[in-house]
């Protein structure tokens, strides 16, 4: 068995935006001696941008039904606006007002691949609580190949179905035969599977089968999987936008590098959608005879959160030479979140989505503790006109998450050649998935203009 990982592509353009302090207008230009007005930044450029997360857990299609990590980088443009006040008297302290906000797009795929020998076995899936039995037997030689497949299933609905099937080739070239048989539910909350492949030439066979419900679903194949390949994919679509309104101060600290510091309130909104499918395609040994048709489950979750809280701040910058000005600034916060969790796995059958099998709902509240690092090389083109370049790395410590965890057996029993499996409803499913929140840092660099008026 040898597991093949899909590549990543690593490459984005991002659009990055933004109002620097006002000290950056040009080199050790205080805040007191800027013209009146209205500051507006504004710009676009390309850069690298990715976003990291934890993998995720997948079946890797062994006879065990065990699990493999698959991860995914997420990469996409960025956008992003800044507006600044004119400066204004407070207290005896000058002050401005800042507002930001960013608009984040990620998006990812990666997949693995599980191929097989000759006279092996595959199994997976959640386990399913209904009453279900299937039986796959396999035989290949001097007298052709043989393959069957009985599956019947009660579901928890009280809905039945079953699939009695049987494939022979006699020895000899063009005898190939691929067949399979889906059945429904007298219900329609369930269903069964059953695919056959024999080939009389090199005699060779294999049977497949499969039985879903409301509850979970569990697949299994057996025989001469040569022509077989276990794969599950991971594909991801995130956004994530920020927005937040800031009151500045700039602090005089001595020499040559100026300080500016902030504080108010900030608002996030962060949707994540995932898609892992687990499919099994199998072709004939004749390239006459079409293949089975590709089947296994689509499990598709979306995530959702909102966040409300504040943020402190501060920078630092210098002039480093004329017209060439060096800012770091570091922002940390903390906000309350509520999040929530829609998802449901559907039969795959070919292209399409043949019933559900199993939806679930959840939502959970907390506090997120979040920062952002960043530094800026700037150039004045002229009074008033900024072109930066920027890097920055955020950290978010809640985002959403399913963890899934498997415990027990698949419910399978193959035969030590290879060529026999019966698998049954354990009563239970050996796999739920938990939603929850992990952490996630990410990290880009882009090139701002601003303008200030």
């Amino acid at each position: 068995m040898r597991i093949d990982a899909g590549p990543v592509l690593l490459l984005s353009m991002i659009l990055v935006a933004g109002a620097p302090a006002p000290a950056q207008d040009q080199p050790n230009l205080s805040v007191t001696a800027m013209p009146q007005g209205r500051l507006l930044g504004a710009g676009g450029g390309v850069a690298i941008g990715s976003y990291g997360l934890p993998d995720w857990t997948v079946w890797d299609g062994s006879p065990e039904g065990g699990t493999a990590d698959l991860g995914v980088q997420l990469i996409g443009p960025q956008f992003g606006i800044g507006l600044a006040s004119r400066p204004f008297e407070l207290g005896g302290r000058t002050y401005y007002m800042e507002y930001e906000g960013n608009f984040a797009f990620g998006a990812g795929s990666s997949s693995a691949t599980t191929r097989y020998s000759n006279d092996s076995g595959l199994s997976f899936g959640t386990g399913a609580s209904s009453d279900f039995t299937i039986d796959l037997q396999t035989s290949a030689d001097g007298s052709g190949a043989t393959a069957s497949g009985d599956a019947s299933i009660l579901d928890l609905a009280g809905g039945t179905a079953t699939i009695s099937s049987l494939a022979s080739s006699l020895p000899g070239l063009g005898n190939a035969i691929t067949q399979f048989a889906f059945s429904p539910t007298t219900t329609g909350t369930g269903g069964i599977f059953v695919g056959l492949v024999t080939d009389g030439a090199d005699p060779a066979s294999s049977a497949f089968g499969l039985a879903f419900d409301r509850s979970g679903y569990s697949a299994v194949g057996v025989g001469d999987l040569s022509q077989t390949t276990f794969t599950a994919k991971l594909e991801e679509d995130m956004f994530l936008t920020r927005h937040q309104v800031t009151l500045a101060a700039p602090l005089e600290i001595g020499g040559d590098w100026q300080m500016t510091y902030r504080a108010g309130p900030v608002y996030r909104y962060l949707k994540r959608d995932t898609t892992i499918t687990s499919s099994v395609a199998t072709r004939s040994p004749d390239p006459d005879v079409a293949p089975l048709p590709v089947f296994g489950a689509r499990e598709t979750s979306d995530m959702r959160a909102h966040y409300l809280g504040a943020i402190v701040g501060a920078g630092v910058s210098r002039s480093i030479r004329d017209n060439w000005n060096l800012r770091f600034a570091l922002d940390a916060g903390l906000s309350a979140y509520r999040a929530s969790y829609d998802g449901q796995t559907n039969f795959l059958l070919g292209t399409q989505d043949s019933g559900e099998s199993m939806s679930m709902s959840d939502d959970v509240n907390g506090t997120a503790y979040h920062g952002r690092l960043t530094g800026s090389l700037s150039y004045n083109l002229r009074p008033g006109i900024i072109l930066s370049l920027d890097l920055h790395a955020d950290y978010l410590s809640d985002v959403p998450y399913i963890q899934t965890d498997v415990s027990g057996g698949t419910g399978a029993s193959f035969s030590p050649d290879g060529r026999q499996v019966q698998s049954t409803g354990t009563g239970s499913t050996r796999a739920t998935n938990r939603f929850g929140t992990t952490s996630m840092t990410s990290y880009g660099a882009g090139i701002s203009f601003v303008k200030l008026f």
